[in-house]
C-alpha cells in the first residue's frame, strides 16, 4: 500500500490534517513547525481523516509505538490542539482525539470512532537486539510490551473514561462519542457554496465555530 501523505492546511492559519497513512514523522514535523511558529499561541486544528475510500473499514491503523510517540508530541506542545475527526478513526487515533483540548474536541455528524483494547503487534527490534534475543530467548521482546502496555494503561487511566470501553471492540457514533466522554462537540455542517471552494468554507466555518465556543 502506498503511503499517502496529506497536505500541510495552512501553516498561517494552524490547520493541519492527519491521515493514519501520512507517516508519522511528517505529522510530528508539521506538529512543530506549528509549535515553533511566531504564533504559537494560537490553537492547532488537528483534523483526524480516518476513512479509506469505501468508508468501511479504517486506514492502517496506527501501531502502539506511533500512537504513542504522537502521543508524546501533542501532549508537550505549547499550543493547545483542537481535533476535529472525520470519516472512521480507528482505536489509537480515538485515544489522541480525546487527549487533547477538553471542551475542544469536535466530530463531524458522521464521524465514527473505534474504541476496544489497544493491540500492540510484533515490535520491531534493531540487530543489536536481535542478536542479543537469539542468546536469551523472547525475555527481552516481552520486557518490552510489557512497558509499552503499562505507558497505553496509564494514558487510558489519565482520560479518566470508563475502564469498559476499551475492552470490546466497537463502532461508537459521534453521539456516543460524546456521551462517552471522547469529544465534546458535533461540528455543524454548512452547505457549500457554489464557488468551487469548499473546502475553504468548510475551514472558515470550522475556525468560526471553534471562536464561538472559545
Amino acid at each position: 500500500m502506498d503511503l499517502i501523505i496529506e497536505p500541510l492546511l495552512s501553516l498561517e492559519d494552524h490547520l493541519l490534517s492527519f491521515s493514519p497513512r501520512t507517516p508519522v514523522a511528517v505529522v510530528i514535523d508539521r506538529l512543530l513547525r506549528l509549535h515553533n511558529a511566531p504564533e504559537w499561541r494560537d490553537p492547532i486544528t488537528l483534523y483526524f481523516c480516518g476513512a479509506d475510500d469505501e468508508g468501511v473499514r479504517p486506514q492502517r491503523t496506527l501501531s502502539a509505538l506511533e500512537f504513542l510517540q504522537l502521543h508524546s508530541v501533542l501532549q508537550r506542545l505549547r499550543s493547545p490542539v483542537y481535533p476535529t475527526a472525520l470519516g472512521l478513526i480507528g482505536n489509537f487515533s480515538s485515544v489522541l482525539l480525546a487527549s487533547c483540548a477538553r471542551g475542544k474536541r469536535h466530530l463531524l455528524p458522521s464521524a465514527m470512532l473505534c474504541v476496544g483494547p489497544l493491540e500492540i503487534a510484533d515490535l520491531p527490534l534493531s540487530d543489536a537486539i536481535g542478536l542479543a534475543q537469539r542468546h536469551q530467548g523472547p525475555s527481552l521482546r516481552d520486557q518490552a510490551r510489557a512497558l509499552i502496555q503499562a505507558q497505553l494503561d496509564h494514558i487510558l487511566a489519565g482520560l479518566h473514561l470508563a475502564p469498559g470501553l476499551w475492552q470490546a471492540p466497537r463502532v461508537l457514533s459521534a453521539e456516543a462519542a460524546i456521551s462517552a466522554g471522547l469529544a465534546d462537540a458535533i461540528v455543524p455542517i454548512q452547505t457549500p457554496t457554489p464557488n468551487h471552494e469548499p473546502n475553504l468554507e468548510k475551514h472558515a466555518n470550522h475556525r468560526q465555530f471553534q471562536r464561538d465556543q472559545h
